[in-house]
């Protein structure tokens, strides 16, 4: 097994692609990061990756289990994580000594997702901040950094959570956090960096993206499938990887587990539990694995099975259908093929 460490940069919300300039001087800030571009440079960027699930809770835990959202839970309201049931990412390498430290923004976050995302020492956490507060980006780098100054313990594993919302600095303050690992010695040599968001965002050019359309609607952003909102940016640096390669065949938010603990050549004894591929034979051009990927369809759910407005997508890289489960949002027909 090597033991690379692990560093998550996860920012919330962000698309995979660029904004225009004049939808971001409207206020958007949902624009692909320009730090995107430069550590594309040095990583390998997978281009069509669809989550599970356009919300945070949902997408996280499935990336974090490697099996879609609705294998999960039933219900949001009594979301909950159970680690004796549902392999993680995080256990697998606690038990295999990686220390973890997690860094999350929401109250609701770091409660729901405890079991997956333990949280760090009261003593590392910004001066008069609590847990029944927002932690902003400003607050996450600092925790950090108060973490990195008096030593951690190695193997390690990192998961930094972001947020793009009214935050114009927020590319800038991602390369200065990776800047600071990098000082402490989370190098390229021996860390694996992840840098992906959850969900993406729908467009503010078009229907769905204008906050009218929420309004008259009475919904929110996560119930909407458009590839704006269902792809995420996702890149992946590691030992020794091919740099600034990119992978057109689509995939799925929960092959990042899977590929994880291929990297580190661990052999999981929840293997047939997960349902994500790795990525790894993918990107190092196993053509026979290229086409078992290319031939894979891919589900994104908005909504868990028990809740009303839900939403189904199931996508590779050359058709995408939709199934509306009860009435479409702005009325039409519940199907949908692309």
């Amino acid at each position: 097994m090597k033991k690379y460490n692990v560093v998550w940069l996860f920012i919330d919300g962000v698309r995979r692609y660029h904004s225009t300039p004049d939808q971001i001087e409207q206020g958007d800030d949902r624009s692909r990061l320009d730090f995107m571009d430069e550590f594309a440079l040095d990583a390998v960027e997978l281009k069509n990756v669809m989550t599970s699930a356009p919300s945070t809770f949902m997408s996280l835990s499935a990336m974090v289990s490697g099996m879609p959202s609705y294998y999960i839970n039933r219900n949001f309201d009594d979301f909950i994580f159970d680690n004796g049931k549902i392999p993680s990412l995080t256990n697998e390498l606690i038990n295999n000594n990686y220390n973890p430290y997690c860094f999350l923004m929401h109250k609701d976050t770091r409660e729901k997702l405890l079991n997956i995302f333990p949280m760090i020492d009261r003593k590392y956490w910004p001066t008069n901040l609590s847990h029944n507060m927002y932690w902003s980006n400003d607050n996450i780098s600092e925790a950090v950094i108060n973490i990195l100054k008096v030593g951690v313990k190695e193997p390690s594993f990192f998961f930094v959570d972001y947020n793009c919302r009214e935050d114009k600095e927020i590319s800038n303050k991602v390369k200065n956090i990776l800047n600071v690992f990098r000082s402490h010695g989370y190098t390229s040599d021996n860390t694996i960096t992840i840098l992906c968001s959850d969900h993406g965002y729908p467009d503010s050019s078009k229907d769905e993206g204008r906050p009218e359309f929420y309004i008259k609607n009475n919904l929110g952003h996560d119930l909407v499938l458009t590839d704006d909102n269902v792809m995420i940016p996702m890149f992946i640096q590691y030992p020794d990887c091919p740099k600034g390669k990119k992978i057109e065949t689509c995939v799925s938010s929960i092959d990042l587990y899977p590929t994880i603990l291929d990297l580190i050549n661990y052999k999981s004894i929840h293997t047939l539990s997960i349902t994500g591929k790795s990525w790894l034979p993918l990107i190092n051009e196993d053509n026979d694995y290229k086409l078992m990927m290319e031939n894979r369809y891919h589900r994104c759910d908005n909504r868990f099975a028990f809740q009303t407005g839900k939403g189904t997508v199931i996508r590779n890289g050359k058709y995408k259908y939709i199934y509306y489960h009860g009435e479409k949002i702005g009325g039409g027909e519940p199907e949908e093929f692309f």
